[in-house]
């Protein structure tokens, strides 16, 4: 409804999920599995239709249960953002990976051989 509306035009939607594979498959655009890739294809479709930018962001299953996504579907209501903690507290999406990981760069210019990198 918020996208037939135009309220999601110039917008962008973070959807953060402990499945590598579906993160991967939306990288890629495509999955052999049918119902993943009718989700895929539904969010691009979301996309291109209404300028909403996805990214699929894959988080590490602790982070999940510390946040408390993963204790909703158990019943567990009183964990994390669920119990007044801020959502940005557990994904800060201010801070860049190489201020997150300071020796990040370092890593990548060694396994690329770029040392100006």
């Amino acid at each position: 409804d918020e996208a037939k509306a135009g309220r999601l035009v110039d917008s962008e939607l973070f959807i953060f999920t402990d499945n590598g594979v579906t993160e991967s498959c939306f990288f890629r655009g495509s999955s052999t599995s049918p119902k993943l890739h009718e989700n895929i294809i539904r969010l691009r479709l979301l996309e291109m239709n209404y300028r909403v930018k996805i990214h699929v962001i894959h988080v590490a299953g602790k982070r999940m249960i510390a946040q408390g996504t993963d204790g909703c579907s158990r019943g567990c209501l009183m964990e994390g953002v669920m119990a007044g903690k801020s959502m940005l507290s557990f994904v800060d999406l201010s801070t860049s990976a190489t201020e997150r990981c300071p020796g990040l760069l370092d890593w990548v210019r060694e396994w690329t051989d770029r040392p100006s990198l």
